[in-house]
């Protein structure tokens, strides 16, 4: 089984966002200016099938290299000791579990799991490897990432924490120079698409 070196899983035991309850904070802050906007966790509609696609392509390894498996009816969900939560989007967009090493650098620098960003944030990582790699032919490092892309956090009210899902948006700094990838428009219902690995 692969481990996910430099992301900490997220235990059913430890406080997490995934077990925050969104609107008690809501309603405490009800006369905050800043609207409540939160993606909620939604059951997952991802079938073994689908992940088994997945695997033929070559965007998944199989069950006997990488640990995967589909949630049950939980809600939200329940990752075992080791797990984090994956999106089929995110495979979508280039990633692909374990994640290269500065993919999990990025995501670690800032204390962030698979599930706090959404699709698009994950292009934007692959899409600066891929240029360091190839255009720049150097080294991808948090450092330099950080000099082409901030962090834009979504939260719950003004000063609050993020929200529970993809509360976290990588976008490009408006004053560099970067190559402009055309994202794929924000995938709808992207939250139903979780799994464990």
């Amino acid at each position: 089984m692969i481990k996910f070196p430099g992301l900490t899983p997220i235990s059913a035991h430890q406080p997490s966002i995934v077990n925050r309850p969104s609107f008690f904070f809501y309603s405490l802050f009800s006369k905050m200016t800043k609207q409540f906007a939160a993606c909620n966790w939604v059951p997952s509609r991802i079938t073994e099938t689908q992940i088994n696609g997945y695997v033929v392509t070559g965007a998944l390894a199989s069950k006997n290299v990488l640990h995967w498996r589909v949630p049950g009816p939980e809600c939200p969900p329940e990752p075992q000791d080791g797990e984090v939560i994956i999106f089929m989007q995110h495979l979508d967009r280039g990633f692909s579990p374990p994640g290269s090493k500065k993919f999990r650098d990025v995501l670690a620098s800032s204390q962030l799991h698979p599930q706090d960003i959404g699709p698009n944030s994950v292009s934007n990582i692959c899409n600066f490897q891929v240029f360091c790699e190839v255009y720049l032919q150097e080294e991808p490092s948090v450092e330099l990432f950080r000099d082409f892309f901030h962090l834009n956090r979504r939260t719950e009210f003004s000063d609050g924490p993020n929200t529970e899902l993809g509360g976290v948006s990588i976008q490009k700094r408006k004053e560099v120079d970067f190559p402009h990838a055309k994202h794929h428009s924000h995938p709808k219902d992207w939250n139903q698409t979780w799994f464990y690995c």
